[in-house]
């Protein structure tokens, strides 16, 4: 997950001084009475959703200024809905910030859909970025253990979008292990992807 906020594009002293801006007299000042709108490009509810507010209520209490800030979801397209919106609609104040996702090999593919420019996003830090797999061991066809995973046939994979990063990696090591794999793409979120493992779909 990435933080970002969009200043004024093609100005680097404005962005440069949004960002490192000293936690004194300036910074209280600019943000004093504001309020922050953080885009997050997830689903309400969902992993991306609860890790954001959670890390916006410590955000709010370390801003010089005492800022508002008011959390708003914005799925769609891996982030990219959120961060088009960011990049193209918001005002280039630093005062809307992006909280989520995004498709870096999607962006380098000419992805449809994708119009924000990573680059002109100045990134204000980097929250935890942690992969984990979910398995059914309760599921039958002998698995039982990490080791049975490239014993197993018929395993089904589910995931967001073949290019998202995430996907990819663990599409390439199961190909790697030589496991025998039907990847399922189209879950936007894992509170979608939960009733899937538990009803057998995954």
């Amino acid at each position: 997950m990435q933080l970002l906020t969009q200043f004024v594009r093609g100005s680097l002293l404005a962005a440069t001084v949004a960002v490192t801006m000293p936690s004194g007299a300036i910074s209280q000042e600019f943000y004093e009475g504001k309020t922050i709108d953080v885009i997050v490009g997830a689903s309400a509810g969902s992993g991306g959703d609860v890790s954001a507010r959670t890390l916006m209520v410590g955000l709010a209490e370390r801003i010089p200024g005492n800022p508002n800030i008011i959390v708003r979801n914005m799925e769609g397209a891996g982030g990219a809905v959120a961060l088009n919106f960011v990049f193209e609609k918001a005002d280039p104040d630093g005062l809307t910030f992006y909280y989520g996702n995004w498709d870096p090999m999607a962006v380098l593919a000419g992805g449809e859909g994708i119009r924000f420019l990573p680059e002109e996003f100045g990134v204000i830090g980097s929250a935890a970025n942690e992969r984990g797999t979910i398995v059914r061991t309760d599921a039958g066809d002998g698995l039982k253990a990490p080791s049975d995973i490239a014993k197993v046939t018929g395993l089904r994979v589910g995931g967001r979008a073949s290019s998202n990063t995430n996907d990819l990696i663990g599409n390439l090591a199961l190909t790697v292990i030589g496991a025998d794999f039907r990847y399922i793409p189209g879950f936007k979120s894992m509170g979608k992807m939960a009733p899937g493992i538990l009803s057998g779909e995954l």
